[in-house]
């Protein structure tokens, strides 16, 4: 029964880094190509997602009725966690639009200083020392693969730092609403990706989804929704420990993915770089559960 339920998670945790090295790699070519510009790639994105969440909601729920929001304020609730949602993938995808992939993941790895800097902001709370000093590696790490690369800008710099900020509201604010509408990861997913495509719409007045996409948008749209979701199926079958651990390397899988399928040049710095940030991320994702026991 234990084997059979390793294969499994090792399994989920494959189809979880396919599809997030996918993601990633298909949002950078059609970017690159202008098939989409980042507005239309989140909007299709969303709108896919918010198709494939609601179904999943319905199958694995048995029932519409868990949909059903009980008041005003709780739409209000989800309409400002996906205005957050929206300009978190908004601005990743225009970094995508600005640098190479692997870069772009690597300075996400920098999410955890701003998630500090809001933890510091909204509380009264003493930071621990541990994470400040876990933050180091993650910063040095995130220079060193900048350092003297090709594809570096500060444009897409920007971008990145814009979607950390955006990615680190979303962790505060999904947790507390989650906990407060009672709603389970895949019904709040069909919310706030259903909302952000509302929202995307009324600035993509002609764009929708249309036979005439190339299949590579819809296929995008697909990756983009497993990867989100089957964070939370391998979060079902093991610690956050170890969850965290497969999180931080997850990254680096989608940013080696990257440079051997679209030929990304780096140097040995700059990986070096990557793989130092990438093990902070780690480091501080341990220290964080530690300090919440």
């Amino acid at each position: 029964m234990i084997h059979h339920q390793s294969l499994e998670l090792g399994l989920i945790v494959c189809v979880w880094y396919g599809a997030s090295m996918l993601a990633a790699t298909s949002s950078k070519t059609l970017l690159t190509e202008g098939t989409l510009d980042a507005s239309s790639l989140s909007l299709t994105q969303m709108l896919i997602s918010s198709i494939l969440a609601l179904g999943s909601s319905v199958v694995s729920n048995g029932t519409v009725k868990h949909l059903y929001l009980h008041s005003v304020k709780d739409v209000l609730h989800l309409v400002i966690l996906s205005i957050v949602f929206t300009l978190a993938f908004w601005f990743l995808n225009l970094a995508y639009t600005s640098m190479s992939t692997s870069l772009a993941n690597t300075q996400r790895s920098m999410e955890p200083l701003y998630s500090l800097l809001l933890l510091k902001l909204s509380s009264n709370d003493v930071v621990n020392w541990n994470l400040i000093v876990a933050i180091i590696p993650i910063v040095f790490g995130a220079m060193l693969a900048s350092y003297g690369n090709a594809t570096f800008s500060w444009w897409g710099f920007c971008y990145c730092s814009l979607a950390n900020l955006f990615f680190a509201l979303r962790m505060f604010m999904y947790k507390h609403i989650k906990a407060k509408l009672h709603l389970d990861h895949t019904t709040m997913f069909f919310y706030t990706s259903g909302l952000s495509a509302i929202l995307l719409s009324m600035f993509n007045t002609s764009m929708g989804l249309s036979p005439s996409l190339p299949y590579t948008v819809y296929w995008n749209g697909a990756y983009f929704f497993l990867y989100l979701q089957l964070s939370f199926v391998v979060l079902s079958y093991v610690s956050l420990v170890s969850h965290s651990v497969l999180n931080a390397f997850r990254r680096p899988a989608v940013i080696l993915f990257d440079v051997f399928t679209l030929d990304t040049k780096v140097s040995f710095i700059n990986m070096v770089g990557v793989t130092i940030a990438c093990l902070g991320v780690a480091v501080y994702s341990l220290i964080q559960i530690n300090q919440r026991k």
